[in-house]
């Protein structure tokens, strides 16, 4: 099991936290639903977005969950994708790229409207901003794409020559 877990010390009031996060939730399509014997929020196969599958299934439905908890000012909060009926997987890395790239960017914009609450010469956004984590991470991934895509477009361009090649060859 793998989630991506993070800590933010925010020292906002409660509510105030509490209404943002629950608001950021239900306006990008999560709902409450019960995970592996937890209440937690979840959300289906393209959330909040144009993108539906054709037909509802099991497989589609209850993809993406979070979870979190503020306490004593700190927020602590879990996302996670669902991988199977009951394995769970964290938000970063090529496994399900597909599936984990829109959620993880949409937990970043989460992450940078908490931060964006604290005042702008506080300590605690000047920590909170050093350790964005996920952001980071969807960088080094898409300049992993570029790189598999240049590598991609070099193995067609040796095959169509090694195939001209063999046919002015046979000639």
């Amino acid at each position: 099991m793998s989630r991506y877990i993070r800590e933010i010390d925010l020292q906002l009031p409660e509510d105030e936290v509490r209404g943002l996060i629950d608001s950021f939730l239900k306006g990008n399509g999560f709902y409450r639903d019960e995970w592996q014997g937890k209440i937690c929020w979840t959300a289906d196969y393209g959330m909040n977005t144009g993108v539906s599958p054709l037909r509802v299934t099991e497989a589609n439905t209850r993809l993406y969950f979070f979870d979190y908890t503020y306490e004593n000012g700190k927020l602590h909060f879990e996302a996670w994708v669902k991988d199977g009926k009951k394995k769970e997987m964290g938000l970063t890395g090529w496994y399900l790229w597909q599936l984990k790239t829109p959620y993880a960017n949409l937990v970043s914009s989460l992450e940078k409207e908490l931060i964006d609450k604290l005042p702008q010469d506080s300590g605690l956004r000047l920590q909170a901003e050093d350790s964005v984590y996920l952001e980071n991470s969807s960088r080094r991934m898409s300049k992993a794409y570029l790189l598999l895509g240049i590598v991609g477009i070099l193995v067609m361009i040796t095959t169509f020559f090694n195939v001209v090649n063999r046919i002015l060859g046979l000639f």
